[in-house]
């Protein structure tokens, strides 16, 4: 019989998450001098995911050079934020007194002929052989460069178009695709045998970062999507841990699942040409008893992008710190949750109640939008009624800080936007470019907001934009609003 594993949904990938311990990793690392760049007519090519094979340099020993610190400057101290102010003023949010203008991009995927879509809100079902797992994408990936979009999953490969929509090239893609059940949202993915796969992906400027799974050696690739050239290859004996640049040969590494029981880095600064550890973060949080046994994460490690610099919180703790360098993290915002503060030992006991929970955040130039839940966000919970929601507004003009009046999912994140021609906005769907707010849109999502209970409450124009673009609109694309200041 063959076991059967749910995975955990964080950032809609699979082998995302290493929760190995702590040994050190070998690697080693190869001169991209001539990168191949893959399109779908030249399957793999030599490299099972994106690059030719190149000459590997000797293996490298992963050695720290220190503990990086925190610090608060003083010159620009950080934002305290008092959720639990009983006096802080509710407000509703409407984008339009943001954004005044509103443009559309549609991204066609170019594996339509073998059924390749633009995944979203499905179920992948993974056959290991002699196990099953089961991935859920909420969304597709879409990412922004100066002169580029890149879109895609884990599933069906990473794909760069130009900023009017146009394919370019296909930049990684996995040696096996999954079958679709398209009307019931499924997939069905044979992972045995797999010779290449992509664990995970990311953008910073102009850089693409694309971690692989290649012949059962684990690899991160370093894409240069201005020159479209590959900078360079690290080779890893186990999987790494998910990995964000800071610059163009550093980066962070973490587990998002937080350890209760040790006291070690969270965030390790990799400088991945020499393949040593520059810096190491230390957690701050308590550690647990050894015998104690741990029940739930209702949080996680996070990393999130705002303007070209790497923004991080670790779970259970009320700062959120930018990357200042390698050595060193200062705190930007300071979210105090009072007496409904979560603790190490609330979450790993599963003593969740009446507590506030780090859901989500979203960092706009305008705004900081925080998303809370009283109790945990689990489906069984919200059905019965037994978690509500808290919405926080932080608006960078004034300085203020609003509480959003929101208690039902989804439709409470149907955020208000009177801007005419545009389409209905979940907040936890939104992106930020550094220049625009962004959402997507397939054509399946479409249907659903035209299907949802609350579609009929939208505003008449966002009604009738609906109907409009799920009409004009095909399985295979991928609908782009952006939303811009001017």
């Amino acid at each position: 019989m063959k076991n059967v594993y749910f995975l955990i949904p964080i950032v809609c990938t699979l082998t995302f998450i290493s929760c190995g311990k702590s040994k050190k990793q070998s690697l080693t690392v190869e001169n991209q001098e001539k990168a191949v760049i893959i399109a779908p007519k030249d399957s793999l090519q030599e490299s099972k995911v994106v690059y030719n094979s190149a000459k590997a340099q000797p293996a490298l020993q992963k050695q720290s050079s220190g503990i990086g610190k925190r610090e608060i400057n003083s010159s620009s101290p950080p934002v305290k934020l008092n959720l639990l102010k009983e006096d802080t003023e509710a407000k509703g949010i409407d984008l339009a007194d943001y954004y005044k203008k509103v443009r559309y991009v549609k991204l066609k995927h170019p594996l339509s002929s073998r059924q390749g879509i633009f995944l979203a809100n499905t179920t992948i079902e993974v056959d290991f052989g002699n196990s099953m797992a089961f991935d859920y994408i909420g969304n597709p990936q879409v990412f922004f460069s100066d002169q580029d979009i890149i879109a895609g999953d884990r599933y069906l490969g990473y794909h760069v178009y130009d900023l009017s929509g146009k394919f370019s090239y296909t930049l990684a893609l996995p040696d096996k695709l999954p079958s679709f059940d398209k009307q019931q949202h499924h997939g069905y993915l044979q992972a045995n045998g797999m010779k290449g796969e992509i664990t995970d992906f990311s953008v910073f400027k102009e850089t693409a970062l694309i971690a692989t799974k290649e012949d059962g050696l684990y690899k991160m690739h370093l894409y240069n999507l201005k020159r479209r050239k590959g900078e360079y290859t690290t080779s890893y004996d186990k999987r790494p841990d998910i990995a964000r640049l800071i610059n163009r040969n550093e980066y962070i590494s973490y587990n998002p699942l937080p350890d209760f029981k040790q006291r070690k880095a969270i965030w390790s600064v990799v400088n991945g040409i020499q393949g040593n550890i520059v810096s190491e973060f230390l957690s701050f949080n308590p550690i647990l008893d050894p015998d104690e046994k741990v029940f739930t994460f209702p949080e996680y490690n996070i990393a999130y992008y705002y303007n070209d610099q790497l923004f991080l919180r670790q779970a259970f703790n009320d700062t959120i710190y930018k990357v200042q360098s390698p050595q060193t993290l200062e705190a930007v915002y300071i979210l105090d949750t009072g007496n409904k503060k979560l603790t190490v030992k609330d979450a790993a006991t599963a003593k969740t109640k009446d507590k506030l929970i780090f859901g989500f955040c979203l960092e706009t130039n305008d705004f900081l939008y925080l998303h809370y839940s009283l109790d945990r966000d689990v489906p069984h919970m919200v059905e019965t009624n037994q978690v509500k929601f808290r919405d926080y507004f932080f608006d960078k003009k004034d300085k203020h800080l609003y509480r959003i009046q929101m208690s039902t999912f989804p439709e409470g994140s149907i955020i208000k936007n009177s801007l005419k021609d545009t389409l209905p906005l979940k907040i936890s769907d939104a992106r930020w470019n550094g220049r625009s707010l962004y959402a997507t849109y397939t054509k399946q999502q479409l249907g659903e907001i035209l299907r949802s209970n609350y579609f009929s409450e939208l505003s008449t124009s966002q009604q009738q934009k609906t109907r409009e673009m799920y009409d004009s609109t095909n399985e295979d694309e991928l609908v782009l609003m952006i939303l811009e200041r001017s």
